[in-house]
């Protein structure tokens, strides 16, 4: 290894610039490969690193997701499903009704897609840089009900509202007490 390669690999390193630090030589001879101006050669570097942070992003925050699959919304079969509108569902995929503050709400029989359309909607939102956040609504409803009792209430709410979007799924199939009603509806 050159001189200057041990330097440029601390430089990177000393810069949080991993991709870079690890992947070096076979940067560089991509860049001489492809005859790169020095210019051309910074910008396949920095745009390396950051396809790379951003593929780490997106991967922690998939898993931070709880998703219990991944289910992507061009895997959905509008002709399944023909009562969706595909202008509706178009409108859905972009995404814009978050950035609004506005909620989807998902209604119809077992069987007709809700949870795949939901979990590609945050699959979606991840890639596009958001957090989320799916619970199944029985597991949510455990969670709130334990930390009510154990006076973790508001801390819950903090932890659970920190996603951008959050999916509740199967609201309308767990049976409620009263308290689990207005914990639901405290945090709704």
């Amino acid at each position: 290894m050159r001189e200057t390669d041990k330097e440029l690999k601390a430089c990177a390193a000393r810069l949080k610039l991993t991709f870079i630090r690890d992947n070096l030589e076979d940067l560089l001879k991509t860049a001489t490969d492809n005859k790169m101006t020095v210019r051309e050669a910074l910008a396949f570097l920095f745009g390396e690193e950051i396809r790379r942070r951003n593929a780490n992003r997106c991967s922690i925050w998939m898993r931070g997701a709880h998703f219990p699959v991944i289910k992507e919304l061009g895997d959905f079969d509008l002709t399944f499903q023909p009562s969706i509108d595909p202008g509706l569902f178009r409108e859905m995929c972009s995404l814009e009704w978050i950035g609004n503050g506005e909620n989807v709400v998902l209604v119809g029989p077992p069987g007709v897609g809700k949870t795949h359309l939901a979990i590609g909607l945050g699959v979606r939102a991840v890639r596009s840089g958001m957090t989320v956040r799916f619970f199944n609504a029985k597991d949510l409803i455990e969670s709130l009900s334990k930390a009510y009792s154990e006076g973790a209430f508001e801390n819950k709410l903090k932890e659970i509202n920190k996603a951008r979007l959050l999916i509740i799924d199967e609201l309308g199939y767990t049976p409620l007490s009263p308290v689990q009603t207005q914990l639901l509806l405290t945090f709704t």
